[in-house]
């Protein structure tokens, strides 16, 4: 991954006010166009690349599994496991048996807001149509740069850019 820190910083923890898929808190950053699967997300779990192949073990459960595939159009998708964050989409994205279709330009879904933080691993299935500027897969902030766990496309390549920002 590109810019990928091995630091040890984690995500502080707190009350995001945007949990979006698909779209950035920068607005001079484009929105995602493809499909959005699924995303899993587990707290306080760093994986390891020798954890990945335990990663679909009984014992090894997400914390919240957002489900697009097979979703209606227009309506919500709540989270599977914890049953109390729901992803709303906006601008009107379409659901389809591989999951929720993004076209770029400016639909996207937003999560409910919700506190977390510290340890996390996150889990993603997509497929990009197009490398848009900055696209991103997921960007969970407070706007304005504070607080963002990112994850998108380098500038219109088709290298995966991470990144937590504190503060």
């Amino acid at each position: 991954l590109s810019d990928t820190k091995t630091d040890g910083h984690e995500p502080n923890v707190l009350t995001r006010t945007n949990h979006w898929l698909g779209r950035s808190s920068n607005i001079h950053d484009q929105y995602f166009d493809g499909t959005i699967a699924y995303v899993k997300m587990w707290h306080g779990v760093e994986l390891q690349q020798s954890d990945v192949t335990d990663l679909y073990s009984p014992h090894n459960t997400a914390h919240h599994f957002w489900d697009f595939r097979g979703c209606t159009t227009g309506g919500t998708v709540t989270d599977s496991i914890a049953g109390d964050l729901v992803a709303t989409p906006m601008n009107g994205p379409v659901c389809g048996a591989d999951g929720l279709r993004l076209d770029g330009s400016n639909d996207y879904a937003d999560i409910d807001d919700w506190e977390w933080g510290g340890t996390a691993s996150f889990e993603v299935y997509v497929k990009y149509n197009s490398f848009n500027s900055w696209s991103r897969v997921f960007d969970f902030s407070n706007g304005g740069g504070n607080d963002h766990v990112i994850l998108c496309n380098s500038g219109t390549t088709s290298t995966i850019w991470w990144n937590v920002w504190q503060g």
